[in-house]
This record gives structure tokens, C-alpha cells and sequence, in this order.
């Protein structure tokens, strides 16, 4: 969503620029009505405000119908979601001027009651008439929600998935999104997802007798393996990047360390793929063993060694140890890996455990490095200090220099000694303690002046029961001097704490706004989620900074966060009205994208939809063609 001259079409606000042919245009439906007013079926006597020309102009296509993880739900009721996708997908491939969509996202939440139905319905038409549709061929991007069935009509819960796998209209996709939507079943209901067929996995294993010794697959050539999975009714072969999200599981799902033992078909179905995200399902544990199982099939995979982008969402274990292990395969067997996510929420690591992860991964050269250690219970704050001092000054160790691959990347001279500091570029670093002066050390090691040069994208979040007025304040005087994090053109801020009033989260954004080296910021991201807004003074006050900032003018994305407080709706209707196209002192006429988070405030469900509406027709304009409101599940 990070084109020039964005897009996108939204309830009862339709105005669109038709002066540039080359333009590119972004549409996003949160709502079937929403859709229904510029997308008309065949022979209808309503008007559209779209002509034939806007049709084409289309680059994106959004459908985002029910809750989901990312983004977040968008104020309607979630169950119109599955009910409205067939008529809409027959609307959009009836549709003979939309011809240019290459990016496109399909999307709907978990259904109550008659799941299993509903699922059924869907994975004999929606995929099917989806995987037909002629458009398909220029898709670059999928993003589209898969449900399982326990009774489907083709192998088994993981059908759904392999009918996209089949899809020779997707023989050109280079990236896919695929949330699975699993059953809140029996808790004996333990379904095991094969993202491949039985026919592809027999054909791997008569073949090749999966040894996990990762040389397997190199016995064809490129062609040969297109012909042979084509063979195999196999077209995903084109994939760059795959993101696999089982966040929607329910927690008797465990298919963490079963998707591990697909690493193997996944390098040999998908050679050309470079970047692997797994989002695995929240509050359920898993056992040390399958953590261990999981580290060991990645180690003997081929997959680790094709990859340059690894992002991992581990699942809630008491794990220790094995966790430390998994950094460490992950560093020293991800021999092209660039860019690695590492993201441990409520977890059980231990102090000592989490130093070897940091030490590990920040001895390894990186474009991008995130890690997340949000809620684990063995974590007190000692270890903050020596975290930071390694992101500051760890030398990459000498074996990786070895690669020459790494060294082009990078360009770096060799025999010359090079710090984890100065190649980094995107650092995310999420966190939660109980140590006042350890947190703000963390950030003073951080913001030594003549470190982090290139860093362009900098994320910081920490919840502490602990951290003072005055240290917050501090850290918000160190981010905010001049000599550190010149470069930055994304900036997300997201301290929060028992003590910390909205006061002070008001004075952190007055600093931000009027802070000059943030001149360049295209994006940003603060976070004021339990920060005892409980009045509209506040929230609208820090919408006014931002949007009068002159310093803050080349916005392109601003993303604000205030769930988990007291708002009501003339609250967000004051924040959006301050943000919107009407406030003649916003100075944010290059916003494409805003997201405002108000989920778990004081909002009546029953005026969700309307509150939508009301909201989106405040923020959009010619320019700001992307508002991701999120207020909760209806």
C-alpha cells in the first residue's frame, strides 16, 4: 500500500482524481454496502460513481469483510462477512473493465454459529470461482482467508488450501497471504494442515526419501521441477513470500511444529521463495519438545538456507532453553538471511536465555532485526542494559564475513572489523520490565550519539509497572536529541506504564511534533494504549499536534493508537475531525494512510457500523485514500 497517489473508495465519500492517467488507485471495502455502491450487478438501474476508466485505474483491490489480525476489525458486524463474499466475487469477475488489479485482498473473520457450513459453502465456490477468475493471471498479491473443513468434499482440512496450490491462474503470484480460519471445535479436535497434497508428498518421498539432509531437492533443474509440479497439479512455483497465519486457530490447533516438518516440500514446491512469516496461534502452550522438534527440522531444512526475510511469531511455551537454540540455528543456519523477526510474546525465557538470543542475532549482519519479549514471566530488567549495549556494540562475527553474497549486500570491505550498529536499518525492539533505571539505560545505550547511521525504521515498545513521570520524560530528551537517529523515516512509540498520565504522553507528542530531525518521517506510529485517556482534552490535543505540525508535513502513514482507554464516540469523532479534510490547519497534505485504534473503549457495538461511516467521511480526501478503523468485534 506504499504507492504514489493512493487510492481507495469508502462509505458515502466518493471522490476520485481522474486527471492522471498513470495513476495508481487503491480501493478498500470494510463494508458490503460500501461495495455495492460502486460495484453494481449486471442489468441494475442503480448508478455508480465509477466510470469505465476508474475501473481500469484499479491497481489494488481490497475486501476486507470480518475480523481479522492485520488490520484490525473495522466496525461492522462480522458475521455479514462470509454471507456477502460470493455475490461480491461474481460482481468482480462479471466486471469487464477491471483489468489492471494486481494486488488483491479477499478477506473475512471466523462466523458463528454454523461455522462448518458456512465453510463448506465456501471452499466448493468462493476459491473455486476465485482460482477461475482470468484476473488471476496478473495477480502479483493474494491475501485471502482460507477455512478448513473437517468434511470437505476433496482430501481433508487442508483442501481449501490446495485448491489455490492448483490454480494454474496463479502460476505468476509472487506473494501470499493465507489467514487460516480453524474450527473451534472438540478440544479432540486436533486437525493437521498439509499444505500440500497427498500426491505431492508421496511423489517427494518415493523420490527423494525425505532425509532431512537439505541436498534432496538440487537433483532437478529449474525447468525440470516447473514440469514435474506441474505435473503434480502444483502452480505456486513463482513465490517470492509466503506468510502463513494460524492466529485465528483455535487453541487445540497446534500446528507449529507440524508445519516444521513441511520445510522441506516448501524449498522444493517453492525454490524462488525468500521470505517465510508464520504467525502462529495465541494462548495456547506448547511443549518444550515441539519447540525443540521444530528447531530441529529447520536446521537439517533446505528452506534456511534459501530465505533472506524469516519472521516467526513463537507461541506461549515454557520453554528456556530451547528457545536460545532456535536464535541460534536461525543466525548461523539462515546463511542468506537479512532480515529476521524473532517474536516471543508471554513466554517463559529467562534472563540468561534472552542475552544468548540478543547475542546471537546481533553477531549476525542485518538490514532488520525484531525482537519481542513482551510478558515473560522470568524477565525482571537486570538484562536491559547488556541488551543494549550489544545492539551498540557487537561486532558481526568473523564466519559471516565469509559470504560474499552478505558482503555485496552489504558492501562491505573485507578484512575490515564491522558493528551489528552500522548496518541495521529497520530495528524493532518490544519489551515489558520492572526496572525504572534499567529502561531508560536501554534507551541511553540506544541513542549514543554516531550510532545506527543507517537506521531508517525505528520501533520502541515497552509496558512497565514501574517507569516514573520523570524517566519517561527522559527517554522521550534522549529519542528527541538531535545527535542520534538522524535518518529515520519511520518512527513507532509505544512506552506506557502505571505511572505514566496522559499528561505526560501529551508532552512526549508535543516534543515529537516539534522535533526537526523527524522532518523526514513518512510514517508514524504512537501508541497511548492504557494511557488514562479519559477525557477528549487529551486525545484531541495530541491529534492537534500532529496534524499542525509543519515539522510532521511529509506524512505519509500516521497510525494512533488509543485502545484500552475511555473513549466514547464523541471522543473519535473529535480526534477524526481534528485529522480530517475540513481542518484547514492540518498540515499533513502528503497522508495517504491513517489507522485509528480504538479498540476496548467505552463505544456502543450496536453504533460500530455508523461510527465507521461518520469517521471515514471526515478523513477522506484526494490524498488520504487509506482510514483502517479498528473499534472491536461486534
Amino acid at each position: 500500500m506504499q504507492q504514489n497517489n493512493q487510492q481507495q473508495n469508502n462509505t458515502d465519500s466518493v471522490t476520485h482524481n481522474g486527471s492522471n492517467q498513470n495513476e495508481k488507485q487503491i480501493y478498500q471495502y470494510t463494508y458490503p454496502k460500501q461495495f455495492y455502491n460502486d460495484f453494481v450487478e449486471q442489468n441494475s438501474n442503480q448508478q455508480t460513481p465509477l466510470s469505465a476508466e476508474d475501473f481500469r485505474k484499479i491497481k489494488e483491490l481490497q475486501i476486507q469483510l470480518g475480523w481479522k489480525d492485520t488490520p484490525s476489525s473495522y466496525g461492522y458486524n462480522y458475521e455479514d462477512g462470509i454471507y456477502h463474499t460470493e455475490k461480491i466475487l461474481e460482481i468482480l469477475i462479471k466486471n469487464e473493465n477491471l483489468i489492471n488489479v494486481e494486488n488483491f485482498s479477499f478477506v473475512f473473520g471466523r462466523i458463528y454459529p454454523n461455522e462448518q457450513v458456512i465453510s463448506e459453502i465456501y471452499s466448493k465456490t468462493i476459491i473455486k470461482r476465485l482460482t477461475e477468475w482470468d484476473q488471476c493471471k496478473k495477480f502479483k498479491k493474494l491475501q485471502i482467508s482460507v477455512p478448513e473443513s473437517e468434511k470437505n468434499s476433496l482430501e481433508g482440512p487442508d483442501a481449501n488450501f490446495q485448491q489455490l496450490c492448483s490454480a494454474k491462474n496463479l502460476e505468476q503470484l509472487k506473494c501470499l497471504d493465507v489467514i487460516f480460519l480453524l474450527y473451534q471445535g472438540k478440544e479432540e479436535y486436533q486437525p493437521q494442515l498439509h499444505l500440500f497434497s497427498k500426491k505431492i508428498r508421496d511423489h517427494y518421498q518415493a523420490q527423494f526419501q525425505i532425509s532431512r539432509q537439505g541436498q534432496n531437492e538440487q537433483q532437478h533443474n529449474e525447468q525440470e521441477r516447473i514440469r514435474i509440479l506441474q505435473g503434480l497439479d502444483f502452480y505456486l512455483y513463482n513465490l517470492e513470500e509466503l506468510q502463513i497465519n494460524f492466529a485465528n486457530q483455535p487453541p487445540q490447533c497446534k500446528q507449529f511444529d507440524h508445519l516444521s516438518e513441511q520445510f522441506d516440500l516448501i524449498s522444493y514446491c517453492m525454490p524462488k521463495l525468500k521470505k517465510l512469516t508464520i504467525n502462529s496461534a495465541k494462548n495456547y502452550l506448547v511443549y518444550n519438545s515441539q519447540i525443540k522438534k521444530f528447531t530441529e527440522n529447520l536446521k537439517k531444512s533446505s528452506l534456511i538456507k534459501q530465505l533472506e526475510c524469516l519472521q516467526i511469531q513463537l507461541p506461549e511455551s515454557k520453554a528456556d532453553d530451547e528457545f536460545a537454540a532456535l536464535a541460534q540455528v536461525i543466525a548461523e543456519y539462515g546463511v542468506n538471511l537479512t532480515s529476521i523477526d524473532f517474536l516471543l510474546f508471554r513466554n517463559s525465557v529467562s534472563s540468561s536465555n534472552l542475552i544468548k538470543i540478543f547475542d546471537c542475532l546481533s553477531s549476525k549482519p542485518l538490514k532488520k532485526l525484531a525482537i519481542c519479549f513482551c510478558y515473560n514471566k522470568k524477565i525482571d530488567g537486570s538484562e536491559l542494559v547488556k541488551l543494549g549495549q550489544m545492539l551498540t556494540n557487537k561486532a558481526i562475527d568473523e564466519k559471516y564475513l565469509q559470504n560474499e553474497n552478505l558482503l555485496k549486500k552489504f558492501q562491505i570491505q573485507p578484512e575490515k572489523k564491522v558493528f551489528f550498529h552500522e548496518l541495521i536499518e529497520d530495528l524493532t525492539i518490544k519489551f515489558s520490565d520492572n526496572d525504572d533505571d534499567q529502561n531508560f539505560r536501554f534507551i541511553q545505550n540506544l541513542t549514543q550519539p554516531n550510532k545506527f547511521e543507517r537506521l531508517q525504521k525505528l520501533s520502541l515498545y515497552s509496558y512497565s509497572d514501574v517507569l516514573s513521570r520523570k524517566k519517561f520524560l527522559e527517554i522521550v530528551d534522549l529519542i528527541t536529541d538531535p545527535q542520534c537517529f538522524q535518518n529515520l523515516k519511520s518512527f513507532q512509540f509505544a512506552l506506557a506504564g502505571l505511572k505514566i498520565t496522559h499528561r505526560d504522553q501529551y508532552q512526549s507528542c508535543q516534543k515529537f511534533a516539534n522535533c526537526q530531525k523527524f522532518s523526514n518521517l513518512e510514517e508514524l506510529k504512537l501508541s497511548y494504549e492504557n494511557s488514562f485517556m479519559e477525557n477528549d482534552d487529551y486525545c484531541a490535543k495530541i491529534a492537534e499536534e500532529i496534524s499542525n505540525s509543519t515539522v510532521l508535513k511529509n506524512l505519509k502513514q500516521l497510525y494512533l493508537d488509543f485502545q484500552k482507554n475511555t473513549l466514547l464516540i464523541p471522543h473519535c469523532k473529535k480526534i477524526a475531525s481534528v485529522l480530517g479534510k475540513d481542518n484547514r490547519r492540518n498540515q499533513l497534505s502528503q497522508l495517504e494512510e491513517i489507522t485509528l485504534g480504538f479498540w476496548k473503549n467505552k463505544l456502543d457495538q450496536k453504533k460500530f457500523i455508523d461510527l465507521n461511516n461518520v469517521l471515514r467521511r471526515q478523513l477522506i480526501s484526494e490524498k488520504l485514500r487509506i482510514a483502517n478503523l479498528s473499534f472491536g468485534i461486534a
